[in-house]
């Protein structure tokens, strides 16, 4: 079940080894790595003293009609994690449910889907396929 997160590695027949984890350790592991990864990708960083930085995720996105969406996930969403939740045998099929009814809403002329009629849908499958769960 692909969880989400990042995954960095350098493969065996790298032909420069050396550089690929410099690499890898500059975009994670550095304050500038951090400003390229969230400026050019919209990224977090794993790169803990970045959080100590007032307004470092700070940004209007147009795509979000000039909310502050990166600002809200800093010091609204991040700090309130307690822990990490464990996968459950449930996950894959949620997940399934859910590309389904993402394809669908790609696919709907205009996005004319009903929002009622897709959550109906990915429940009656994610039920389907996992019968003790109780709605």
């Amino acid at each position: 079940f692909p969880f989400g997160g990042t995954v960095q590695g350098v493969p065996a027949k790298a032909k420069n080894k050396v550089g690929a984890a410099e690499l890898i350790k500059f975009f994670f592991m550095t304050e500038k790595g951090s400003e390229i990864m969230r400026d050019q990708k919209g990224n977090f960083s794993p790169y803990k003293p970045v959080y100590d930085i007032p307004n470092f995720y700070s940004h209007k996105d147009e795509h979000f009609a000039g909310q502050d969406v990166m600002a809200v996930f800093d010091t609204d969403i991040f700090p309130k994690i307690k822990s990490v939740r464990l996968p459950s045998k449930y996950d894959q099929d949620i997940d399934d449910a859910m590309n389904v009814a993402m394809q669908t809403i790609n696919a709907s002329e205009g996005g004319s889907v009903s929002v009622d009629e897709l959550v109906q849908k990915m429940q009656d499958d994610i039920m389907t396929k996992q019968p003790d769960i109780k709605a």
